[in-house]
């Protein structure tokens, strides 16, 4: 978080800035190595390098704790990272959960806290570039995407990159589009997004492309000036 809190205040364009501050946490993310974070729920969930840290900034707890699991349904978490979010979601009763990465190193890492908390009947790690793993015959009660909400440039072979940008927005067009064909009926589809970071008139054109809808269902503010929020994807008819 110090990163941020001295970034937010420099003077340069907002998108210059934004960028600069992931490409900074990126730095700090590479040098700590792999690490372990405890979770709220006592959850010990190693980190392993070339996956973001949580401990980066705040959102993923707020993610993690926030998010409305639906009591022994099913979840797809896409860009599951460390599988911090995933679990949570495990121990907080959901009956199975999905949960996928682009990145090599982040669904082995998934896979073995999974393993290590005693949630592997429950949680399931699977390489997939958005839905593109995912059956079409899969369903879930609740979809969700922390986002890669900078909309800048990446190195599509860097995992940590992948993570943290999507230039034009377009894989986050992608999970826009194609999360109704996974979402069980009564099902919600939720994303991770801050208006501080990312480019929000972006994002409703991607979600105008798509034939959806976007609110807000929780939103956190943190001392830095930064906010985040869950959305809701719904598609009007």
């Amino acid at each position: 978080m110090q990163v941020l809190n001295r970034l937010l205040y420099e003077e340069r364009e907002p998108e210059m800035q934004i960028e600069t501050i992931y490409r900074e946490l990126l730095r700090e993310s590479r040098a700590a190595g792999r690490h372990v974070v405890t979770t709220r729920e006592g959850l010990e969930v190693a980190i392993y390098e070339d996956v973001f840290s949580p401990v980066m900034i705040g959102e993923t707890s707020f993610y993690a704790e926030a998010l409305p699991v639906p009591r022994d349904g099913t979840v797809l978490e896409i860009g599951c990272g460390s599988g911090l979010i995933a679990l949570t979601a495990a121990k907080k009763g959901a009956a199975s959960v999905l949960a996928t990465d682009i990145s090599p190193a982040a669904v082995a890492n998934c896979k073995a806290n999974a393993s290590n908390c005693g949630l592997a009947n429950i949680v399931t790690a699977r390489l997939s570039d958005v839905f593109s793993a995912v059956a079409a015959d899969e369903y879930f009660d609740l979809i969700f995407w922390n986002c890669p909400g900078v909309a800048a440039p990446r190195d599509e072979y860097d995992p940590l990159e992948c993570a943290v940008f999507d230039p034009g927005y377009r894989s986050i067009g992608r999970y826009l589009r194609d999360a109704r064909s996974h979402l069980s009926p009564g099902g919600q589809v939720l994303m991770g997004f801050s208006d501080t970071v990312g480019t929000r008139a972006l994002l409703d054109q991607r979600a105008a492309e798509a034939g959806a809808a976007l609110s807000v269902y929780r939103t956190r503010e943190y001392s830095n000036a930064v906010m985040t929020a869950i959305l809701e994807v719904t598609y009007p008819l």
